[in-house]
């Protein structure tokens, strides 16, 4: 049985995949000496997942500005790249990553799939990290990337995190 996939999956898709493949092979050469640069890749590895299996939306935007904002919001983190000297120890970052990539699996569990990259009405959310937190994908994102940005610091890094933030 195959599945019909919209144009917008395809695309979404395709982006994800190609700034995934981009991402993982900047990182895994790092983890030799700082392992836990893998929390960001499995962290930015899950939309593709979800992106990938999630239903079609009721409605979709048609704005260019919302598109440009979901796809330029979500390359600034697969841009993050290893580097510079640790500004705090291994593992009160590794920690943050962790916390930062399981609340990212709860919260697009939790959405099923509704997930989606570019703002669509596939229905809100008010169970699981939702009834605590309004965008725990967010806020998981956050988490991750603080801690990326601790290990590996660098001025790339954070101007990709500042910008993200604003």
């Amino acid at each position: 049985m195959t599945r019909r996939v919209p144009i917008v999956g395809t695309i979404e898709l395709s982006f994800l995949t190609l700034l995934l493949t981009w991402q993982a092979a900047r990182i895994l050469p790092s983890l030799a000496h700082n392992p836990w640069n893998v929390a960001l890749l499995v962290g930015d590895a899950l939309p593709v997942a979800f992106v990938l299996f999630r239903r079609s939306p009721l409605l979709i935007t048609r704005s260019p500005a919302d598109w440009t904002t979901a796809f330029f919001g979500t390359a600034a983190p697969l841009l993050l790249g290893p580097g510079g000297h640790p500004l705090a120890p291994a593992f009160p970052c590794a920690v943050l990553m962790t916390i930062g990539v399981l609340l990212n699996i709860y919260a697009k569990f939790s959405l099923s799939l509704s997930f989606g990259l570019v703002a669509a009405n596939r229905g809100v959310r008010s169970g699981g990290p939702y009834r605590v937190v309004r965008h725990p994908m967010y806020t998981g994102y956050t988490l991750t990337q603080l801690g990326f940005l601790l290990l590996n610091p660098s001025l790339v890094n954070m101007a990709l995190c500042a910008r993200r933030r604003s």
